[in-house]
């Protein structure tokens, strides 16, 4: 199934790792995942204000969506309810 975490963009979310605030980038090891995956050239920012950190196997995104509505996206595409 698919997974739309904005920007126009979409994954699928089977290959969704995690979804996370972008508030963990205040940890010393999240910014170094960060620098790591952009000297790399695998991270996509979707929005100058994003809410929402995806990482996939690939990539990471920053997404303007929030977590909550990923979480949502993600239960649905499942036949999950929250």
């Amino acid at each position: 199934m698919l997974l739309h975490v904005g920007g126009g963009t979409v994954i699928y979310h089977d290959q969704v790792i995690g979804i996370f605030s972008v508030e963990i980038t205040e940890s010393p090891l999240s910014r170094e995942l960060m620098e790591l995956s952009d000297w790399q050239r695998r991270t996509i920012h979707l929005d100058d204000n994003p809410k929402a950190i995806v990482v996939t196997e690939s990539q990471i995104i920053f997404s303007p969506v929030t977590v909550a509505t990923l979480q949502r996206r993600c239960e649905k595409s499942l036949g999950r309810r929250s």
